[in-house]
């Protein structure tokens, strides 16, 4: 992966990677592991995430009666 500031150049092989990074780029050495966008919740599963935005904002509150405030009531 090459990237340069908040933007993704290259992804693929390394030769192509290289090539876009440019002769003095910096090499980090991952040991093989799985990089992820940290801006990236690389869990949640898509369908449920499209559907969390009616959810309440339950933190910080510090008591079980302010999240008790918080929760809407069921009808």
């Amino acid at each position: 992966m090459a990237i340069r500031g908040n933007k993704v150049l290259a992804v693929g092989s390394e030769a192509d990677v290289i090539k876009a990074a440019g002769p003095n780029a910096k090499v980090v050495d991952v040991s093989g592991k799985t990089v992820l966008p940290g801006f990236i919740e690389p869990h949640m599963h898509f369908a449920l995430l499209g559907s969390v935005g009616h959810w309440p904002d339950l933190g910080p509150i510090g008591s079980i009666s302010g999240v008790s405030a918080r929760l809407p009531r069921a009808s």
